[in-house]
């Protein structure tokens, strides 16, 4: 089975994600072009005759690399309609695409830690680990969470109770991005700038 002939043949897309978590999960070549079949099929519908003519594949290993990865849990079944509405048992990767998810919010959170460290130029201390994950568990993003930190780096307070108070005042204005904090920003210097224009008094100007 020559699996660059494969690939090439049918045009597959495979994405780095599923390159990377195969070797890391050490599945097999079939397993690998499996999932790489579901990846790029429109339906997933479990048809051992298309499969076998798009990768190649016998029966015999289709069904293990089958039962392989659902007893894995990366892949399952789920109730689903075809193209002519028809209600079918359609192969779900969702499994195999949370597992990933998760695996990127792990590696997001350890780098919103290490950011946390490196403004405040030293390890951070349980409590503060604490802190951070209550402000995840809050619901506020990393985006905002970061924000937050700049925010008390520039005004020379690097502790968690300025950070804490400076997102809870953010959640009572309602805003959900940084992108939200900047446009207030600017629309406070602006309504700001405006209120100075207002109230000089043009007439008395000596200059």
């Amino acid at each position: 089975m020559n699996v660059k002939d494969i690939l090439k043949e049918k045009k597959f897309i495979v994405g780095s994600h599923l390159i990377n978590k195969a070797l890391e999960l050490k599945l097999s070549l079939e397993e690998f072009l499996l999932l790489t079949y579901f990846e790029n099929s429109d339906t997933n519908v479990f048809d051992i005759e298309l499969i076998n003519k798009n990768t190649g594949m016998s029966e015999e290993a289709i069904m293990n690399s089958f039962n392989s990865l659902m007893g894995k849990k990366l892949i399952s079944f789920e109730t689903g309609k075809d193209l002519e509405g028809r209600i079918i048992d359609a192969v779900s990767l969702d499994n195999f695409y949370d597992l990933i998810k998760e695996e990127k919010k792990e590696e997001s959170t350890d780098g919103l830690f290490e950011d946390f460290e490196r403004e405040f130029a030293r390890s951070l201390s349980p409590s503060e680990y604490e802190y951070i994950n209550s402000f995840l568990m809050l619901g506020f993003s990393e985006e905002l969470i970061r924000g937050a930190l700049k925010e008390a780096v520039y005004n020379g307070a690097t502790n968690m109770r300025y950070i804490d108070a400076v997102l809870h005042s953010w959640k009572k204005k309602g805003y959900k991005s940084m992108n939200d904090v900047n446009n207030n920003i600017v629309k406070e210097e602006t309504e700001k700038n405006d209120t100075a224009m207002f109230e000089f008094d043009w007439l008395n100007d000596d200059e």
